[in-house]
């Protein structure tokens, strides 16, 4: 019974749905078409300061999907010597006047959200987010930052905001297109 009583809800949305144009691109979702491709990346992590980074490779695909509105990315590589994997999801939520952001991978249970701007000519996106630091349990908060130095080469930083208000650069992943 409650099943057919959602049958005609059902057909109300999709009809009021129906009659409502899809959202289009708007100019902060065009600045994601610069992340399209194939790209080598070098990554540099430092779990404390001081300590002398890891180093490891991989490659992001990204592609502008539903519409233009969202970039879907994926991530391959190795992490400490271990396979590593991350897929991720970015667009700009008009209602919000922000970009958000999700990250899933290999070497965590919890989903990583993230929200931000970029500079007026969509070179510099600065995102900033809260995960639970794994030794403390406690709230961090992160802040990345990616800045294309042109068309074939990106550059993020990722970095933890410490007691006090100091950044601690954890990591960066230095991008070059693939050709």
């Amino acid at each position: 019974m409650k099943t057919l009583a959602a049958v005609p809800l059902l057909a109300l949305a999709t009809g009021s749905l129906a009659q409502e144009e899809a959202p289009k691109p708007t100019k902060y979702h065009e600045f994601l078409k610069q992340f399209e491709g194939t790209w080598e990346g070098t990554v540099k992590f430092s779990m404390e300061p001081g300590q002398e980074p890891i180093v490891s490779k991989g490659t992001m695909t990204e592609k502008l999907s539903c519409g233009g509105l969202w970039l879907v990315y994926e991530w391959k590589g190795e992490m400490m010597r271990q396979p590593f994997t991350g897929h991720g999801l970015m667009g700009y939520d008009v209602k919000k006047g922000k970009y958000v952001s999700v990250w899933v991978d290999s070497w965590m249970t919890a989903v990583g959200t993230s929200e931000g701007t970029c500079d007026e000519k969509g070179r510099v996106f600065t995102m900033a987010g809260e995960d639970d630091d794994a030794k403390s349990g406690k709230k961090v908060k992160r802040k990345e930052v990616t800045e294309f130095a042109d068309a074939d080469n990106w550059k993020m930083t990722f970095s933890v905001v410490g007691d006090g208000g100091k950044d601690f650069v954890m990591m960066t992943i230095e991008m070059k297109r693939k050709k």
